[in-house]
């Protein structure tokens, strides 16, 4: 009796062995998935890189969305050493005042690529933020929310995407602070990012050192948490010299 009762699970575990190599190989895990898009995103340009995005489909884990995020971003772009080099010179920047700069900053994180329609980049802005929120990374909540506000704004004007002529700090100072500033929409898009950036990365000790920080933190107080009060707080800020 003991002999049979041994042999039993080994013979369970030989079908379900068997069974698995009939119907092409077990099913992978997330993790699995997760780590043949993060493959696939190492290896991929602005042409492909939210193709990568579709073996992770149903995924809902942190690090499943953090490959999205980069996916959008790289999409726009921004794994090119040049274009990587003026973000993060704009971002550093400390020269001039906290508006103009600012608005620097925010013109090299719009999206703004010609392969899309100014609404589409608008669209893949707002879906970049949705995945960097929820990928948990405050650093890429930060940067997502700049291009959220930028690329808005300049939607907003009806600026049109050119591979020639990439948004600069005028458009974006145009889109924020002429004829009125922004519609009530994307005021209220403005002041969610602005939210978002400063709930998830700006609040302690980053707002000391850094300008957009100091900004988004201003915005939210002065907002009481209506978003288009808090992206009109924000814009006039940005336009004050």
């Amino acid at each position: 009796m003991k002999r049979r009762a041994l042999r039993q699970p080994i013979a369970q575990l030989f079908l379900a062995c068997c069974f698995c190599l009939l119907a092409g190989g077990c099913a992978k895990t997330d993790m699995d998935r997760v780590s043949e898009a993060q493959d696939c995103l190492d290896t991929s340009t602005s042409t492909n890189a939210l193709t990568c995005m579709d073996k992770i489909d149903g995924i809902t884990t942190p690090s499943s969305y953090l490959i999205r995020c980069a996916a959008y971003f790289i999409d726009q772009g921004f794994q090119d050493p040049a274009r990587l080099t003026q973000v993060i010179s704009q971002i550093t920047n400390t020269s001039g005042n906290g508006g103009s700069q600012s608005i620097a900053a925010l013109a090299a994180m719009g999206f703004s690529a010609s392969k899309y329609t100014m609404a589409q980049n608008d669209q893949l802005s707002a879906d970049a933020l949705t995945a960097c929120q929820n990928s948990l990374s405050g650093g890429l909540i930060y940067l997502a929310s700049a291009s959220r506000i930028a690329t808005a704004a300049l939607h907003d004007i009806g600026f049109i995407p050119s591979s020639t002529t990439p948004p600069t700090p005028t458009d974006v100072h145009n889109a924020l602070c002429t004829n009125g500033g922004p519609s009530t929409t994307t005021k209220a898009a403005i002041g969610d990012a602005a939210s978002t950036a400063y709930q998830q990365n700006c609040a302690g000790a980053n707002v000391t050192n850094d300008v957009l920080c100091q900004q988004y933190q201003a915005a939210v107080n002065a907002g009481g948490g209506n978003s288009t009060a808090v992206g009109g707080s924000l814009i006039n800020t940005f336009c004050t010299p």
